[in-house]
């Protein structure tokens, strides 16, 4: 900002508290700033003010403006909490003067003593109720020594210091805000000029603390080596750690200034000094020491000696120090007869193949000596005419310099973690419970002789291990011990996901490799062999099928005509694809696998990961299964649903949830105006009188009420809520319209948002402080109408969770105790989440009767009777929560999984197959197919939604994994096959089967294939909620169903007063599963019919059942009824 708009930047230490103002503080700042490149014009102490700072608090006390009180500080916090004035606040002038002198001498009763600013003790605004300006301390400061008494709070002379230093704009980050007017308030009362106060939100960093007084306590307590350690949050620290100055300053100007809080994740910090470090880094070699690897003749303890057959002399030869920045020039490296490699990579050579020795090249493996589970020595032989390196493994390496060459060089690698293992601190967390008491790994390696020659702070890569800065240069001597001290590296983070396995030098398994892993041959069986090779054999007909796909496409001679119907299509007879069907899980059993089928497993997994690269931060990291609440909140951010909001519970809705929101609002609609019901809207705010007419039904939410209080500076007459329902908002209006019997039915919607104030733990679309809905209000002459409304309501909501979003719900009754505060009865849908066990509320129909007809007077004139009657009325409503019932239900972990009906994008078309060699009129070709089969389905009269990925930056794998994080049912691949064979590929995201469907045949299929996809997903999660619904006929037996993640249907009373006892006692359950949630269970609903599960009783019980709340009830039961944990 400073460069931007030419302006001087002054630099001040604001030391107005002598107990914390330390000179090692001010000289830490001082050298770090430069190292940033932050340049300063003026730099100034707010105690080079003090003696302005006394004139203008003592001429505030002579104006009035302030006054000397000695209260004491626990009383004082009372007081301004509860707006209650201080006896010293009328004191006079004389008084406050006289007091005033008794604090500048510090006497015992002046010490006692504090100056307040007289301001308004009435505020809304904290900050305003007299805050305290000057204090009384008898202590040293570091600048002025014992001069002073009396020291200014940073509020008071923060305003008059940036007023007379000339300051234009005041930065500061949002927790000053509600300090702000008390800022401008003693600028007018001492008539300086105010500058303009700018706030921006400070940034949270992820595994960080950014107290200093916090941050004091690691120094003292040795958990880290200083205020310099890597590990702490100080810019000496993470400069130390291989931060860059201009990697932070790119960081920041991508970031920008806000006032939104967010908690940002140091990994992209990192990835920013990346690209920074990457272009200049040069390149060495170090191989990581095994210290648990026997020794070898000839190799140093840790690694694994090489022959070379065919390399006779030890010779020099010159490669790049950066293979893609020439500038940095050359470095020598030795060839010899014997090198040194690591044992992780020393166990994935095969006899008979090819390895790539990085800067030599190609040898062949002739032997690999084992000595029991270790590799102990190779010997290979040099290939170097074969150039070929696509399918070799490469790997580092170091040759062995002899007596007379130059000696290898020791390196102590260090790697640091964050200093706390929980990502968000929040106030009511002790930190000190989440030490990571792993934060830092030494590792031994051997490097380059070059590496003997770097310098403290030097920047290098050592290939394929990573980025490393050098903290302490190599010494042959060092001046404390005599002896060789190695190159102290420390790892720089490179901002991407953490491997599977820490690097760890106390193993002799490939852990520490920066290579992906496979197993000895030596230890594979004959059956695992065979399978290896079987699956070496698919993959080598995928290629030829590939291959000669191309050959094909690059042989036809007929140009390709644009696709305008079926009928200009080849008819080409595929079979029918059938969609494989979704089998219902069963009981986890514990069997034991043959050693071969684990060992087959194992090589499955190994061989995914030898083949992806580095993983990045694009996929989903959790778990669903094992951590299900980092996972959803994962599968909100980076399928681009949610995006989080400075204002706690409340979050922006992206394009892609609002989208299948409207898709349930055009459904809604269509059906609700069928049903003659017409959509209206009505005001958000609601008057205080208005809405506690009814005590009753506001009772339930009334702590969750928001109000307005405040129209700018000035206070409203009366509070005005913002609408936690709209009952009270409408049903006024409902008395005025409806006066004779032919007005009713009155049936209104509305589509509106709501605002209730939870102080429970929010969750994105499950527990929000403001969510969309649909709600409806009607009104009825006749009881029996209204209530088979209700029904009818209830019937379609049950239809848009398993017709829409493919989500089996169970219809029911609320118990009393559960149901809506000023209602008859409730009807709800409820549904259950497999990942947390817990049910869900998905919509509820309400029954008010005449309850609330009573209350605002809505009444006609009886037809027969001539009498006013009172009407009867219902409410229902469904909301947001039925986009985080969808995401948690169907989602994997490869992200969303979307039923076709409310999907933004049902069919994705990817064009596959361009590479490097591909021309140019090949490559327009294949994406003008594309965009011609993406037209022909968006023409079709089913109006599919479909979309051309023909981005050419991104290559297809990225745009698969993007996609299937979004939750694209289908996707369609076009490549140099299907344009040869006139078909596409399809690939089903909800359980990955694969489809090859000829071009002429693609719009008479799709309609059923999406049919088939929804009646799939249905399935599966059907089979899920009908697993885990048990029948409980005491407490230890619903108790048991909660901890195995399931719902119970128990004869109940209905009482309210046993439902609390219920609640209360299965939270007393011990639970065994780590993790499981630990609240009791509640009555979810009596259900209607147990659809899912014909054997489950629904109904009344057999005459004489008791409750099955015993021995704490001895009611008999009135109705089966559903209990389980819910959101």
């Amino acid at each position: 900002m400073q460069n931007i708009f030419e302006g001087r930047l002054i630099l001040r230490f604001d030391d107005t508290n002598p107990s914390k103002e330390k000179e090692i503080y001010e000289e830490s700042i001082l050298s770090d700033l430069p190292r940033l490149g932050v340049c300063w014009d003026v730099r100034s102490h707010t105690s080079d003010h003090f003696e302005l700072l006394l004139k203008l608090c003592e001429q505030m006390i002579r104006d009035g403006k302030a006054y000397v009180d000695n209260t004491d500080g626990e009383t004082m916090k009372a007081q301004r909490e509860s707006r209650t004035p201080s006896v010293c606040r009328d004191n006079s002038v004389e008084k406050n003067l006289a007091w005033w002198e008794e604090m500048k001498k510090a006497t015992e009763f002046g010490l006692q003593c504090c100056v307040r600013a007289k301001i308004d003790m009435n505020s809304n605004n904290g900050a305003l109720r007299d805050p305290t300006i000057y204090r009384c301390k008898r202590e040293s400061h570091v600048r002025t020594g014992n001069k002073y008494n009396v020291y200014p709070l940073y509020d008071f002379a923060c305003p008059i210091v940036d007023s007379i230093e000339g300051v234009t704009h005041a930065l500061r980050t949002s927790e000053y805000n509600d300090r702000n007017d008390q800022y401008a308030w003693i600028c007018q009362a001492l008539g300086l000029r105010c500058p303009m106060v700018i706030d921006y939100s400070r940034l949270a960093l992820q595994n960080t603390l950014l107290s200093k007084r916090k941050l004091t306590w690691f120094v003292d307590e040795g958990l880290v080596d200083g205020w310099d350690d890597p590990r702490m949050p100080t810019v000496s620290g993470i400069l130390r750690r291989g931060m860059t100055a201009e990697g932070l300053r790119q960081f920041i100007l991508a970031q920008g200034s806000s006032r939104s809080s967010a908690q940002m994740e140091w990994d992209k910090i990192w990835a920013f000094n990346k690209k920074v470090i990457d272009p200049v880094a040069p390149r060495y070699t170090g191989l990581l020491m095994d210290p648990t690897l026997p020794s070898s003749d000839g190799a140093p303890r840790g690694l694994v000696p090489v022959r070379i057959r065919g390399q006779s002399d030890i010779v020099e030869k010159q490669v790049p120090i950066h293979p893609k920045n020439e500038h940095l020039g050359d470095r020598n490296i030795l060839l010899g007869p014997l090198i040194f490699i690591e044992h992780a990579d020393a166990v994935c050579l095969k006899q008979g193949e090819n390895v790539t020795l990085i800067n030599w090249g190609n040898c062949r493996v002739l032997n690999v000596q084992q000595t029991g589970q270790f590799v102990s020595g190779v010997d290979v032989e040099l290939n170097l005419e074969d150039t070929n390196y696509k399918k070799t493994l490469k790997i580092t390496w170091l040759a062995d310099p002899g007596p007379t060459g130059p000696a290898l060089t020791p390196l102590s690698c260090l790697i640091y973690d964050h200093l706390l293992t929980k990502a968000v601190i929040t106030k009511d967390d002790d930190f000190k419970l989440f030490i990571n008491k792993n934060s830092k790994i030494e590792q031994c390696l051997l490097g380059d002789h070059s590496l003997r020659g770097l310098k403290k702070g030097d920047i290098i890569q050592l290939q394929r291990r990573g980025y490393y800065i050098c903290d302490a240069p190599y010494d042959p001597k060092c001046l404390a011990t005599g002896h060789e001290s190695p190159c102290v590296l420390i790892q720089i983070p490179e901002g991407t996901a953490k491997p599977d396995a820490t690097p760890d030098s106390g193993t002799s398994e490939p852990k520490g490799s920066a290579r992906a892993k496979t197993k000895p041959v030596v230890q594979l069986s004959e059956e695992e062999a065979a399978k290896a090779a079987e699956r070496q054999r698919k993959k080598d007909e995928k290629k030829e099928a590939r291959k000669e796909g191309r050959n094909k496409w690059k042989l036809s001679s007929q140009p390709q005509q644009p696709i305008q119907s079926n009928d200009a299509m080849p008819t080409e007879s595929v079979p029918n694809p059938t969609v494989a069907p979704v089998q219902p899980s069963k009981p986890a059993q514990t069997t034991t696998k043959s050693s071969a089928v684990v060992a087959d497993e194992e090589a499955k997994t190994v061989e995914s990961k030898s083949q992806a690269k580095k993983q990045t931060k694009l996929a989903l990291e959790a778990r669903k299964e094992v951590e299900f609440a980092d996972w959803y909140t994962q599968l909100l951010t980076k399928a681009e649903l949610l995006e989080y909001y400075d204002i706690s519970g409340c979050y922006i809705l992206r394009p892609w949830a609002y989208s299948i929101w409207q898709s349930i609002q055009r459904f809604m609609d269509a059906r609700l105006q069928l049903m003659g019901i017409e959509n209206a809207y009505f005001p958000m705010f609601v008057s205080k009188a208005t809405l506690e007419r009814e005590q009753h039904h506001i009772a339930d939410f009334a702590p969750e009420v928001a109000w307005v209080t405040r129209s700018g500076s000035s206070e409203l007459a009366e509070p005005v809520a913002v609408r936690p329902t709209s009952e009270t908002i409408m049903y006024p209006a409902f008395a005025k319209w409806i006066q004779s019997h032919r007005d009713l039915p009155l049936r209104l919607n509305q589509w509106s948002n709501v605002v209730r104030w939870e102080f429970k733990h929010p969750q994105p679309f499950l527990r929000t402080r403001e969510f969309l809905w649909q709600e409806g209000h009607t009104a009825y002459a006749e009881k029996a109408d209204a209530e088979a409304e209700v029904l009818e309501i209830l019937d379609l909501y049950a239809e848009v969770y398993r017709d829409l979003l493919a989500v089996p719900v169970i219809k029911g009754r609320k118990t009393d105790k559960e149901k809506f505060a000023g209602a008859d009865y409730t009807t709800t849908v409820e549904a259950y989440i497999g990942g947390t066990g817990r049910a869900i509320q998905a919509a509820t129909s309400h029954h008010l009767g005449q309850n609330f007809s009573r209350m605002f007077d809505v009444t006609y004139d009886h037809p027969v009777t001539g009498m006013p009657a009172h009407v009867y009325q219902n409410s229902w409503g469904l909301t947001t929560r039925s986009l985080g019932v969808l995401f948690m239900v169907h989602g994997d972990n490869k992200g969303l999984v979307l039923p076709p009906r409310v999907a933004p994008i049902q069919i994705v078309v990817v064009p596959c197959g361009i590479t490097n060699k591909s021309s140019t009129e090949e490559r327009e070709s294949l994406i003008s197919a594309a965009h011609q089969v993406t037209s022909l389905l968006k023409q079709d009269v089913a109006n599919y939604r479909v979309r051309c990925d023909d981005r050419t930056h991104l290559s297809p794998g990225w745009k698969f994994n993007h996609w299937e994080m979004k939750g694209v049912p289908v996707r369609l691949e076009i490549g140099p096959q299907e344009m040869a064979e006139r078909s596409t590929c399809l690939v089903l995201r909800h359980n990955s089967a694969k489809l090859r469907i000829p071009m002429d045949q693609l719009r008479d299929r799709l309609p059923s294939l999406l049919d088939t996809i929804h009646t799939d997903m249905l399935r599966k999660a059907t089979t899920e909620f009908a697993e885990h619904v048990r029948t409980a006929n005491n407490l230890n037996e619903l108790c048991a169903a909660l901890d195995a993640k399931s719902l119970a249907l128990a004869p109940f009373c209905g009482d309210s007063d046993c439902e609390e006892v219920i609640r209360n006692e299965s939270a007393r359950n011990v639970i065994l599963e780590p993790g499981a949630p630990s609240m009791g269970a509640k009555s979810l609903c009596i259900p209607f019919a147990c659809d899912f599960n014909s054997t489950l009783p629904c109904g009344s019980p057999p005459t004489g059942t008791k409750c099955f709340n015993q021995p704490h009830c001895t009611r008999q039961a009135l109705a089966y009824t559903l209990f389980g944990r819910s959101y």
